[in-house]
């Protein structure tokens, strides 16, 4: 097996401990459904042991380790509004363009990727 694949391997094990560990968090569990927006389900804190910024896979996963230690209070910030329907829905997000969804990220023209 290659270095690559093996790194690969590696990298979505690590990804899915994040995953695998048992929500605790009441608030979370109501934000998540829908019943209510997340500070309306719980009073934010006057400090946090940590505080991250991005819920992307690794503010995630990190957010979702540190909080399994009881005594730790954990905040993980992330822009934006709910996601919609279509953004759950296979190309539909092609749908979302030019719209408040849409952050029009833009990217450097590569030379590498025939961009010349």
């Amino acid at each position: 097996m290659s270095g690559k694949s093996m790194l690969s391997i590696a990298l979505i094990f690590l990804g899915s401990i994040g995953f695998s560990s048992p929500k605790s968090d009441s608030c979370r569990t109501k934000a998540e459904r829908g019943d209510e927006s997340w500070t309306d389900a719980c009073a934010l804190r006057d400090s946090y042991d940590f505080i991250i910024i991005g819920g992307g896979t690794a503010g995630s996963i990190l957010a979702n380790r540190l909080s399994e230690v009881p005594q730790w209070s954990v905040l993980l910030l992330e822009a934006g509004k709910d996601e919609t329907y279509e953004s759950k829905i296979p190309f539909f997000p092609l749908l979302l363009e030019k719209t408040s969804m849409d952050w029009n990220y833009t990217t450097t023209r590569q030379k590498i990727c025939k961009s010349e």
